[in-house]
């Protein structure tokens, strides 16, 4: 199996350095980065170290995963590829490690849990809003989607090749809601989805979702839930087409 890592970039020349630390590069064929419009020195950081993909403006989580997701199709020969945050790795990248079984097994999509180990969990200087918010929306979204795991709002994600053909997440959205929409076309399209646990650091530096915008997430979250239901009775969307 070919893997291969996006390191997804924006504004982030303080800590980027610390996710390159953490990044397990014997396991991968390539790496390369997805910058996101950045205006300070991040894209120069990069080049030092990895091919860097740049949009022509400020798109949002969402955006910048499209464009590099587009980036690896276009520009390299992988079966999976692992999304790695710049924003100092808050989320484990080692994790892969941890996934090369499932790989192995070829899953479509794997993701990395933080509710596996709770109390771990808890020990990394996570927010108790973003805790129990996370546990809460969680166990709502497995009564709908119904994918056997314990955690839907992770940043440690590896696609397969076949979701990236299989699917139209280019039609997910732009900022964060992304991430849970490309989860509820996993669910739609009946494929083969596992989560390992994985480690994360809120104690060092890291950039984290404003509560502006996860508010619009948590209501958009819900719209994509209530979407995915109405496909039951034959009402469909742009992300839940006919098959």
């Amino acid at each position: 199996m070919k893997i291969i890592a996006m390191i997804l970039t924006h504004n982030n020349e303080k800590i980027i350095k610390n996710a390159f630390a953490k990044i397990p590069t014997d396991l991968f064929d390539a790496i390369f980065i997805s910058d996101d419009s950045s205006t300070d020195s991040t894209v120069k950081i990069c080049k030092e170290k990895y091919r860097v993909f740049s949009t022509d403006k400020n798109l949002g989580y969402g955006g910048n995963a499209k464009s590099g997701l587009n980036a690896a199709l276009k520009n390299y020969d992988f079966d999976y590829i692992v999304e790695i945050h710049g924003d100092g790795a808050q989320f484990d990248p080692s994790t892969t490690r941890k996934a090369l079984k499932f790989i192995n097994l070829e899953y479509d999509f794997i993701i990395g849990s933080r509710f596996i180990n709770k109390q771990k969990t808890k020990q990394s200087g996570i927010s108790n809003l973003r805790y129990y918010s996370n546990i809460i929306l969680s166990y709502i979204n497995e009564k709908v989607l119904r994918l056997n795991i314990s955690e839907y709002h992770t940043g440690f994600r590896i696609y397969s090749k076949n979701f990236l053909l299989t699917v139209p997440w280019q039609k997910c959205g732009n900022g964060h809601i992304f991430s849970f929409e490309t989860l509820a076309q996993v669910s739609y399209y009946n494929l083969k989805i596992v989560e390992v646990e994985c480690e994360c650091d809120y104690k060092s530096l890291h950039t984290s979702i404003s509560i502006r915008n996860g508010i619009i997430f948590t209501f958009k979250h819900f719209w994509t839930m209530i979407s995915f239901l109405l496909t039951k009775i034959g009402i469909h969307s742009k992300i839940f087409p006919r098959k």
